[in-house]
This record gives C-alpha cells, sequence and structure tokens, in this order.
C-alpha cells in the first residue's frame, strides 16, 4: 500500500506521554541543569498536569531552592488542585530538613537565601575595591 501513497495509520502518542518522557528525562539529569526544563512545565497556564509535574520534578531536583516556586504555586496560582500539590510538597521538604512546622522552614531558606545573597554582595564589593585599588 505504500506504492500508491496510502499508510497504515499509526497511532500517535498524546502530549501526556510526552511531558511524562521529557519529565524522565529532566529527572535523569538530575541536577540543576533540568531546572530550566522545569520551570518551562510550571508555567504552562493552559495544564495543570504539566504544572503538577513540574512541581514534583521542581521538588525533586531543587531541594531548597523549590521552596520560593512551592509557596509561590501554594498561595498565588489560580488552580486548587496546584495549590494542594504545592502544599504537599512543601511540607514533604521541610520535614526532609527536619522541620515539622511549614511556615518556619519557609522563613529559615528565605532567611539563608538572603545572607548568602549579602554575602555575595560583599565579595562583589571587596572584589571591585581590590581592582580599583591596583590601578
Amino acid at each position: 500500500q505504500a506504492e500508491d501513497g496510502i499508510r497504515d495509520l499509526v497511532r500517535s502518542r498524546g502530549l501526556g506521554d510526552v511531558y511524562k518522557r521529557q519529565a524522565r528525562v529532566l529527572q535523569k539529569i538530575g541536577s540543576k541543569k533540568a531546572l530550566p526544563g522545569v520551570f518551562l512545565l510550571l508555567m504552562n497556564k493552559d495544564s495543570t498536569e504539566k504544572r503538577i509535574l513540574g512541581l514534583k520534578l521542581f521538588y525533586k531536583l531543587g531541594e531548597k531552592e523549590a521552596v520560593t516556586i512551592l509557596r509561590y504555586h501554594r498561595d498565588q496560582d489560580t488552580n486548587e488542585l496546584v495549590q494542594r500539590k504545592a502544599t504537599l510538597f512543601l511540607k514533604r521538604l521541610s520535614r526532609r530538613h527536619g522541620y515539622r512546622n511549614v511556615e518556619e522552614f519557609i522563613q529559615r531558606i528565605l532567611e539563608d537565601f538572603k545572607k548568602q545573597k549579602e554575602g555575595e554582595e560583599r565579595k562583589k564589593q571587596c572584589s571591585k575595591s581590590t581592582t580599583t585599588g591596583n590601578k
């Protein structure tokens, strides 16, 4: 039948299969290199399933960095299911780090990020002052 241009009907995979396959690849990468792909899933406002998959991957890949993203989706996402999943992943992440109180865990992480950022700023200031002092 291929000679006359008629081919057998091939069942195409649904987009769900494609995203699940991408998710497995992102998990195998297992590092921050995968985070841009996870962000793309999170940004998909048309699909609850994709956003939940993104949250799950961010939870697994991002560790502490996932806190701000999970908190955002818990508090700001318009989909109730996405909010519930983000809440669940925040609870799991806080317990993984030894906290029973999720809000206490979030505050601690945000304080740590703030201190880290301030330390990086101080390093930049010191390196600027040493390079200008050498001229």
